[in-house]
């Protein structure tokens, strides 16, 4: 299982805020800052996108370290079926 991180990067000259996320391996997602989610809302979606590029489902758990935030996915309830 491999931890996934992300990170934000303030604007530049050329590029707007932005989120990336990692883990350790290639690729590397990076999205734009979106001010309408808060700042954690923002991290979440960074990994959600690297997990859809590797085209993992399962739940995500995260926490702050720092400036950045690591995730790590856990299996999803499983539901009964009535």
């Amino acid at each position: 299982m491999n931890a996934i991180r992300t990170r934000y990067h303030v604007p530049t000259n050329h590029r707007g805020g932005r989120f990336c996320a990692t883990d350790g391996e290639k690729p590397t997602v990076k999205i734009a800052y979106d001010y309408a989610l808060s700042t954690e809302e923002n991290h979440r979606a960074a990994a959600q996108k690297l997990m859809e590029a590797y085209d993992w489902t399962e739940d995500l758990i995260g926490a702050w370290h720092g400036d950045d935030m690591y995730w790590i996915r856990v299996p999803k309830p499983e539901r009964n079926a009535q």
